[in-house]
């Protein structure tokens, strides 16, 4: 990834499902952050609050991060 390697100081972070959404999933307020794995979901409002906890307080950084349920 030209990211990983870029001799840069900024700060990124790329954050994806682990697998896929869960269109029809409801919110359950629990998520974690995972490798790749096809068969996780996650639900588009538990998606939305992983991005904006990890906004509010940053644990990760120069990192792709994947969310599950």
């Amino acid at each position: 990834m030209v990211l990983r390697t870029a001799a840069t100081a900024l700060d990124w972070l790329v954050v994806s499902p682990a697998g896929d959404f869960d269109h029809e999933g409801t919110r359950s307020g629990r998520y974690t952050t995972a490798t790749v794995d096809a068969a996780a979901r996650v639900s588009c409002s538990d998606f939305a609050i992983a991005l904006l906890d990890e906004i509010d307080t940053p644990r990760h950084h120069r990192a792709h991060i994947g969310v599950q349920a």
